[in-house]
C-alpha cells in the first residue's frame, strides 16, 4: 500500500452487479413502484457483499459497485467477492424470478480515497470488473485474469476474452462456479514441531492435575501451522489413557450470522453432531447430554444453548447463554478432563471471545484447556484477551527450521520431483 496525496494505491478487488430486466419495468411502472420493486434488489446485494467483508463504493442506477480490499484488506478480498457475487445472483433469482443478476470482478491497483465518511476508488480494475459484468450472461459471474490467479478457493472455469471498450486488449474471463470451503489438514507428519507439541502436552497436564483452567492462544502467520498443531494436542487428548473429552468449532471470515459461529460448531460436536446441523437437532442432543451428565435443568439449558445457532441474540437472551454455557462446560468438566478448541480466533466476535475467557477465569475444579489459535491480528485488535490471569499461555509459532521445510517439502513433492525439494525449502 502506498499513500498518495488525497488517498492511497492498494491491490483491491472490485465488484460490478447490475440487474437484468429493470429497463423493462421502468418503462411498465411508475418510478414509485419500480422504487419498491428494486429496493429488495440493493438491500439483498448489500447485506451479501457486506457479510463477505466487501465496501459498497456507490450506486449507479440499478447497478451496484463494491470493492473488497479497501479500507480494510484480508487475504482472501478475491475469493470473497467472488464468494459475495454468487452470493448476490442466487439472491437475487430468489426474490424476483423476472430479475437477474450480471456481476464482473476484477483485481488490480486502485487509488481508494477516503473522506467524510465515504470512500472513492479509482483505477484500471474498476474500469475492467465493469467491461466483464455488462460481458456477463443473466446470473453469471465473470472473474478477470488478474482475480482469477489471486483466488484460492474459487472454482472458476475459462470463458473466452472479452472484448472491453477503452481497454486494450482483450480482457481474459472465467466463470464463477463456486467457492470451496478450507481444505482440512492433510495426512503429512507434524514436522518441526516437536518443543512445540511437547509445550502444549505440558499445559494439559498441568491443567488435568492442577484441575484448573488453562486458557493458551497459539499465535502465527497465516498457514504456518497452527492449525495443525491444535489438531494433533486433540487426536493425542481423546487417544489418552484416561481420555479428554474434546469439542471445537472455527471462526469464519465473513457469512451471515458469524456471532457465535465457533460456539455453535462446538455445541454440535459436543452433541456429536455435524457442523450443518439445525437448531432442532442440537438442541435434542444436548438435552440428552445434559440428562446423562445429571442436569435436571437439562432441557432449558439445551433451549438457552441452542440460542447461539438460532440467530442474532437479544441482550437478554444473551446473557442466558452466558449463563448456561459456563453450567454446561462445569458438567463436562466434572465428568473428566475438558479441552475446547477454537481456530480463527482472530475472526471471533466479542460475545465469543468474553465466553472463552469467562471458562478460562471464572471457573475452579475444572480440568479444562481452552486452545485458541490466531493470526497476529488478534492482539492488536483485542490486546488484553488472554492477558489477565496466571493461568494464560501465548505460544507464538515461527517458521520451521530449513531442514524441517526441507523434510516437509520432501513429503509433499512426487518422488521423481523430490530433488527439487532444498531448493523448494529455501
Amino acid at each position: 500500500m502506498v499513500s498518495t496525496l488525497g488517498g492511497e494505491r492498494k491491490i483491491a478487488t472490485m465488484l460490478f452487479a447490475d440487474l437484468v430486466g429493470s429497463t423493462r419495468l421502468a418503462t411498465q411502472l411508475d418510478p414509485e413502484d419500480l422504487r419498491g420493486r428494486l429496493e429488495p434488489f440493493f438491500e439483498a446485494a448489500r447485506n451479501a457483499l457486506e457479510q463477505h467483508g466487501g465496501t459498497v463504493e456507490k450506486y449507479i442506477g440499478d447497478a451496484v459497485m463494491a470493492v473488497f480490499g479497501a479500507p480494510v484488506a484480508h487475504g482472501d478480498d478475491p475469493d470473497r467477492a467472488v464468494a459475495a457475487g454468487l452470493a448476490v445472483a442466487e439472491r437475487v433469482s430468489e426474490l424476483d424470478g423476472e430479475l437477474a443478476v450480471r456481476v464482473g470482478i476484477e483485481t488490480g491497483e486502485v487509488l481508494a480515497m477516503t473522506g467524510a465518511g465515504d470512500l472513492r476508488v479509482t483505477g484500471e480494475a474498476v474500469n475492467a470488473a465493469a467491461r466483464l459484468q455488462q460481458a456477463a450472461q443473466p446470473g453469471e459471474v465473470l472473474v478477470g485474469e488478474r482475480a482469477a490467479q489471486a483466488c484460492r478457493r474459487a472454482r472458476l472455469e475459462a470463458n473466452g476474452a472479452v472484448e472491453a471498450k477503452g481497454i486494450p486488449g482483450a480482457l481474459g474471463a472465467y466463470r464463477a462456479l463456486a467457492v470451496e470451503p478450507e481444505a482440512e489438514p492433510s495426512g503429512i507428519p507434524l514436522i518441526g514441531r516437536d518443543d512445540d507439541l511437547d509445550m502444549l502436552r505440558l499445559i494439559a497436564r498441568r491443567a488435568a492435575r492442577e484441575r484448573l483452567p488453562q486458557l493458551v492462544t497459539v499465535i502465527g502467520e497465516s498457514g504456518i501451522g497452527k492449525t495443525r498443531l491444535g489438531a494433533e494436542l486433540f487426536r493425542e487428548l481423546r487417544s489418552d489413557p484416561d481420555p479428554w473429552r474434546t469439542m471445537g468449532g472455527r471462526s469464519p471470515p465473513y457469512g451471515e450470522g458469524i456471532a457465535f459461529w465457533a460456539l455453535g460448531e462446538m455445541l454440535r460436536d459436543a452433541a456429536g453432531l455435524p457442523p450443518d446441523a439445525a437448531p432442532n437437532a442440537v438442541e435434542k442432543s444436548l438435552r440428552e447430554l445434559l440428562s446423562e451428565l445429571g442436569a435436571e435443568d437439562g432441557s432449558s439449558l439445551a433451549s438457552d444453548l441452542t440460542i447461539a445457532i438460532r440467530g442474532k441474540p437479544d441482550c437478554d437472551a444473551e446473557d442466558a447463554l452466558k449463563r448456561a454455557w459456563r453450567r454446561f462446560v462445569s458438567l463436562l468438566a466434572s465428568e473428566g478432563p475438558l479441552a475446547i478448541g477454537v481456530d480463527d480466533a482472530h475472526w471471533a466476535d466479542e460475545g465469543t471471545l468474553e465466553l472463552l475467557e469467562d471458562v478460562a477465569y471464572g471457573l475452579h475444579d475444572a480440568p479444562i484447556v481452552v486452545l485458541c489459535t490466531s493470526r497476529p491480528e488478534l492482539a492488536e485488535r483485542r490486546p488484553e484477551f488472554g492477558r489477565v490471569a496466571r493461568n494464560n499461555t501465548q505460544l507464538e509459532l515461527l517458521p520451521l527450521d530449513r531442514d524441517a521445510a526441507t523434510r516437509l517439502a520432501e513429503l509433499l513433492l512426487p518422488e521423481d520431483h523430490r530433488a527439487d525439494a532444498r531448493r523448494i525449502a529455501d
